[in-house]
């Protein structure tokens, strides 16, 4: 088994979600089937953020497992609202 952390970037937005995309991707092509995004240091995700984090969920529930790990309250809210922390592995 092979247990990756990604140290997220302050902000996941337009600017930053296709360059966090292919890094989760190559993680992912490495053949990680853990898969935790540490998101210390992240405190704005925009839509596309939110894009990027379901469409990886979506695909380590095939290989194995993802979470999101410190997630702040900020960021843990809009996740809330959306509802995405109904299905969303968060610690």
């Amino acid at each position: 088994m092979a247990k990756r952390i990604y140290e997220a970037p302050e902000r996941i937005d337009r600017y930053t979600a296709d360059g966090v995309q292919k890094d989760l991707e190559v993680l992912i092509a490495e053949g990680t089937d853990e898969l935790v995004m540490d998101m210390t240091k992240t405190d704005y995700v925009s839509s596309a953020g939110i894009r990027v984090i379901v469409s990886i969920r979506n695909r380590m529930q095939e290989k194995g497992s993802f979470e999101l790990f410190n997630v702040s309250s900020k960021v843990m809210q809009l996740l809330d609202i959306t509802g995405f922390t109904s299905f969303l592995t968060i610690r």
